[in-house]
């Protein structure tokens, strides 16, 4: 008869999840004492990776490599349920706003209950496509040129080539000249063929890095640190996706180009920058996993 099995890898799978989510209730718990919105599972589950360490890692590389501050007008492309947002809250100030876009109408209306209500300065806008006008294939940004001092665009996985180009041309549109460009994007592993290795999946917008310098290049910015990920077997390595950092020149530069902003009826501003008080503002906890 053959030995009964004692489980062997299955058990120490589950005992490493139960352990995350035993971690995961403490530091949940933990933020809700500080008043840090907390999203419930339906949201996070839908977010890949780590919700809370990846928020908190791209905040401290916006600071670190692109140079946010706590006055800054920030927009997020693709805010998906807070990830960004939340730990934000802790780090712009009163005189600082925030905007996210999404086209995921329930992350949105959670991101409306517990973070505008929390800090009014905080807007999310729902532009997935059932809003969108009949015909129209691409939501238009309802902002103003020049709206931002600081764009951020991730969350790009699921988009295609196409709706990645609008997407980033909107980020340039909308930051302000003198105003900072934080991407992610699928940089090419330039030590890796496909002709040797035929049946690596690739995202559809991957490309190498000097087709995204010149992408962004022609789109008036200027590139000032390209950090790669791991995502293609690139070592060393930021973290997952590669992320690239580009100013926009000053208005006084011969390389800004000249934008045409919509008439006063055809956008918004960013969300209103309204003083909220201090018991309501939730602090940048230590980074944790």
């Amino acid at each position: 008869m053959p030995a009964p099995s004692d489980g062997g890898p299955h058990l120490m799978t589950s005992a490493k999840d139960g352990l995350r989510t035993v971690r995961r209730a403490l530091l949940d718990a933990g933020d809700r004492r500080r008043g840090v919105p907390v999203p419930p599972a339906a949201i996070r589950s839908k977010v890949p990776g780590n919700f809370r360490a990846a928020g908190r890692q791209c905040v401290q590389q916006m600071v670190s490599l692109g140079g946010l501050r706590p006055d800054d007008r920030v927009l997020e492309l693709g805010c998906r349920g807070g990830r960004v947002a939340i730990p934000l809250m802790g780090y712009l100030s009163d005189r600082g706003s925030y905007d996210g876009v999404d086209d995921w109408p329930e992350g949105i209306a959670w991101c409306r209950q517990a973070i505008s209500g929390r800090r009014p300065d905080f807007a999310f806008h729902d532009v997935a496509r059932s809003t969108r006008p009949a015909g129209d294939p691409i939501a238009r940004l309802p902002f103003l040129d020049s709206s931002f001092d600081f764009v951020v665009f991730g969350s790009i996985l699921g988009l295609s080539p196409g709706d990645f180009s609008y997407y980033l041309a909107e980020a340039c549109r909308l930051l302000r000249p003198g105003g900072t460009y934080f991407g992610t994007w699928f940089l090419l592993n330039p030590s890796r063929s496909d002709s040797t290795e035929p049946d690596r999946l690739l995202p559809p917008i991957a490309c190498h890095e000097p087709a995204a310098r010149r992408r962004l290049q022609q789109l008036g910015l200027e590139v000032r640190g390209v950090y790669r990920g791991d995502w293609d077997g690139f070592s060393p390595a930021l973290g997952h996706q590669d992320v690239i950092i580009a100013p926009s020149p000053p208005r006084s530069s011969p390389a800004c180009p000249l934008r045409h902003a919509r008439p006063p009826d055809e956008g918004i501003r960013p969300g209103p920058r309204r003083s909220t008080p201090p018991a309501e503002r939730a602090r940048l906890p230590p980074t944790a996993n």
